[in-house]
């Protein structure tokens, strides 16, 4: 199991790609394909683009790595000078 963690890679909201129009093509050839006929395709393309990078970037590191993105609800707090966060978090089954 804990060699498993070596091949994770945490979703990076904040990934950017160089050359838009490949990954563009991409998107415009998928979305029609997808059931998300009730959401906004604006949103809905930016979504998906940010998981096809983040899969291209692990498959260009390792074709075994996996992305992974944490499960839990958060709250943030923002004041003055500080930022709280608080993790609701549930154990698993086992």
């Amino acid at each position: 199991m804990l060699d498993n963690l070596n091949l994770y890679s945490q979703l990076d909201l904040n990934i950017t790609a160089t050359d838009n129009a490949p990954i563009n093509n991409a998107l415009n050839e998928l979305l029609p394909r997808l059931a998300i006929s009730n959401t906004n395709q604006r949103i809905a393309k930016h979504h998906l683009k940010i998981i096809l990078l983040n899969l291209y970037k692990n498959y260009y590191t390792n074709r075994k790595m996996f992305t992974g993105f944490h499960q839990n609800k958060i709250d943030i707090e923002l004041k003055a000078d500080t930022i709280r966060i608080k993790y609701h978090t549930r154990l698993p089954r086992l």
